[in-house]
């Protein structure tokens, strides 16, 4: 169990940084060296390393987007302070929450 919290913890401490340059999108080739690599903890193979996170009750990886909550609104409420929440949000918020919490500084 702890193995997938030391794992999470790598691929975003390694990973998380990179970006597209030059055309290459580092992340994307982060995440195909990670699975090729490191056998240990299996990834999907659908999606991203990064599209993951660990589910403490399942006590296994879970697809980000299975954590972002039904939302509702007012209609009469204007779509520009909406915020909708996506598997990427939820990621954001997890860090931030986080790090944040614990006065750590995030970028």
């Amino acid at each position: 169990y702890f193995e997938l919290y030391f794992v999470f913890a790598a691929v975003w401490a390694c990973g998380s940084a990179m970006a597209v340059t030059g055309g290459v999108d580092y992340r994307k080739e982060f995440s195909k060296w990670w699975k090729d690599k490191f056998k240990t903890i299996k990834f999907p193979a659908r999606g991203e390393v990064w599209d993951y996170y660990v589910d403490r009750r399942k006590q296994d990886l879970a697809a980000w987007v299975e954590s972002v909550p039904l939302i509702s609104f007012n209609s009469t409420t204007p779509m520009s302070v909406v915020t909708v929440p996506t598997g990427e949000t939820m990621a954001v918020s997890y860090w931030l929450e986080n790090l944040l919490g614990r006065a750590h500084p995030a970028m």
